[in-house]
């Protein structure tokens, strides 16, 4: 199986949540790299075909003899690759890779594309969605995995951006940021880099998430947080029992943050008992959520879509 995936020479983010996973993919089958600004991914040549704008993605497909086109979320193929001829590929399956569909006003999209599969980042509503989609949930990379919990920080720490975002699912996680602030216990680092994000992770005691609500979905940052050894301190997130089993693996507060503080305090103030907590989420993310993982189910699912007579795998049920 050879897989041509159009990306858009990002990093930050898109590394973290997509290209490190692709890095892995790349042990399993060949993959070929296509879009602006893509010639390299740690120090070895990726896209063999240098990107012009006008350049036909049929035309690429039939010199690699591509089995498999893998899109990065629609706004990036309707912003990079706008004349490409995306909708034009007939004879190859098209497989998307989407993070925020709730963010779109016209699902339509993929249809017209010609999309075959959506692979969510997130778990949505098949039901809600006009074609065939699988959920992929988020995994981590080795980097954050750390071999001992001691000797940490005695705070709460939050790293990543959306602190004055209008976007009214972040309303939440703004408003917990402002109390533990408010309280003196949260030290917020904001964005801080791909490589240095792990880093300042392992540091602390307790880790601040979210889950969006209402959308309660868990972002790449639960898995991150549980994988470095910090006890995750978020808000309730669909299929949790499905994702992590029924063991107790991080700690909740309510959406509208009125125990969060009190959560915090319990946690500083018993902390055998969180590092417990913290040593069973590590054991579990090294278990089934590491991109090594993630990786293989990605490939048992375009395997299928390119083979046409095996049903797509489904293993975290939708």
């Amino acid at each position: 199986m050879r897989v041509l995936h159009l990306l858009h020479g990002l990093r930050g983010n898109p590394k973290r949540i997509h290209y490190d996973r692709i890095e892995k993919l790349m042990d399993l089958c060949p993959v070929y790299i296509y879009g602006p600004n893509e010639k390299e991914l740690n120090g070895e040549s990726i896209s063999p075909i240098e990107f012009k704008s006008d350049l036909q993605i049929n035309d690429i497909i039939k010199e690699l003899d591509i089995d498999i086109l893998l899109l990065p979320e629609i706004f990036f193929c309707n912003k990079y690759f706008p004349v490409s001829g995306i909708e034009k590929v007939k004879k190859i399956p098209k497989v998307i890779l989407e993070n925020d569909i709730y963010m779109l006003k016209d699902l339509d999209c993929f249809k017209k594309a010609g999309i075959e599969l959506i692979i969510n980042l997130h778990p949505y509503d098949p039901e809600t969605l006009p074609i065939n989609s699988v959920w992929l949930p988020p995994a981590v990379s080795d980097e954050f995995l750390v071999d001992s919990i001691e000797n940490r920080i005695d705070r709460v720490v939050y790293i990543g951006g959306g602190r004055f975002s209008q976007n009214k699912y972040y309303e939440t996680r703004q408003n917990a940021i402002r109390i533990l602030e408010n309280k003196l216990i949260l030290d917020f680092h904001g964005e801080v880099g791909y490589s240095r994000y792990p880093e300042i992770l392992k540091r602390y005691e307790i880790a601040l998430s979210c889950s969006w609500p209402p959308l309660y979905f868990p972002p790449i940052k639960t898995f991150e947080i549980m994988a470095s050894g910090s006890i995750l301190l978020t808000t309730k997130f669909v299929f949790s029992d499905l994702l992590f089993g029924t063991d107790k693996l991080y700690y909740e507060y309510k959406d509208d943050c009125s125990d969060l503080y009190e959560i915090v305090e319990y946690l500083l103030h018993n902390k055998e008992e969180a590092r417990e907590v913290a040593n069973r989420a590590m054991k579990i993310i090294k278990e089934s959520h590491l991109h090594i993982h993630r990786v293989k189910e990605l490939f048992d699912i375009l395997y299928a879509v390119v083979d046409g007579s095996i049903k797509v795998p489904k293993k975290w049920g939708i």
